[in-house]
């Protein structure tokens, strides 16, 4: 499995507010279908239906953060450095955290770390205050 995941790379396509506006979308007309259906003398319909089978196509893309059609098309609606989990895209989308993953496959915030900016320019700074050599 470890070896089909690396092959594979970060699986997910979809970046965070794609993923939040599929969600909602269908959600949403899941709902409108079933608050339809609950309405007194109302029977129940081809077209209610038709609405809850095209709603679970958002919802469950929207969830695994996959999208077929994008894959055969090519495209991504996130960036590489935070395409992952829903977790890591809030962290890094919306906090605008920056996160380093463990490994170019494992893009979860479990297996991330927040990187310190004051970490990032440590090395930069040691490195102007070392003395020179004198050749």
């Amino acid at each position: 499995m470890k070896r089909i995941r690396e092959r594979l790379g970060v699986i997910q396509n979809e970046g965070f507010w794609d993923r939040v506006l599929r969600m909602a979308a269908g959600f949403a007309l899941l709902g409108w279908a079933a608050y339809d259906l609950s309405r007194e003398g109302v029977t129940f319909q081809a077209w209610h239906a038709a609405a809850m089978l095209v709603a679970v196509y958002p919802i469950v893309t929207g969830m695994l953060g996959w999208c077929p059609l994008y894959q055969l098309l090519g495209v991504r609606s996130c960036r590489e450095e935070t395409c992952g989990t829903l977790p890591y895209e809030f962290e890094t989308e919306v906090l605008h955290h920056r996160l380093e993953p463990a490994s170019e496959t494992d893009h979860s915030l479990s297996g991330s770390r927040h990187v310190d900016q004051e970490q990032e320019r440590r090395p930069e700074q040691q490195a102007a205050q070392r003395p020179r050599r004198a050749a």
